[in-house]
């Protein structure tokens, strides 16, 4: 086990039980004494606290409502031709097309793998979709 956790734990335990003595402070004093456990839990366990993620909007997978968020997000550039001196056809730079990565989040914004588990062969292609007209209109904010 971890002794600064412990340790954490057993000052915030102090101090909650000071603030019930003193009769004020106490849902500021429990909430730091429920961080304090939380953080023991996950060193006894050896885990690490999931963060929540707040979604960028709100869509459906196989009926169920859920975030979406938006992780990474590049926009179309069209085709362009290089103006330099001597500069001909062949020097010039492709089209690239909207790109776009994103994860689901349940409705309390924890990050959802079993949801990306039950997505039909359409799910993505709609996500993506529906990605790109949320970054398109949110314009440059």
């Amino acid at each position: 086990m971890s002794a600064p956790a412990k340790w954490q734990v057993a000052l915030a335990l102090a101090e909650w039980k000071c603030a019930n003595i003193l009769k004020r402070g106490i849902g500021p004093a429990m909430a730091r004494y429920n961080t304090a456990r939380a953080a023991l839990r996950h060193a006894i366990n050896g885990t690490t606290p999931q963060k929540r993620l707040c979604a960028d909007f709100e869509t459906t997978v196989a009926g169920i409502p859920c975030g979406v968020v938006i992780t990474s997000y590049s926009g179309a550039r069209p085709w362009r031709q290089h103006t330099f001196s001597g500069a001909g056809p062949g020097d010039c730079d492709p089209p690239e097309y909207e790109d776009v990565e994103w994860r689901l989040v349940d409705s309390k914004g924890y990050p959802a793998a079993w949801l990306e588990a039950v997505l039909d062969k359409d799910a993505p292609a709609r996500i993506d979709r529906e990605c790109i007209d949320f970054k398109r209109g949110q314009g440059d904010e």
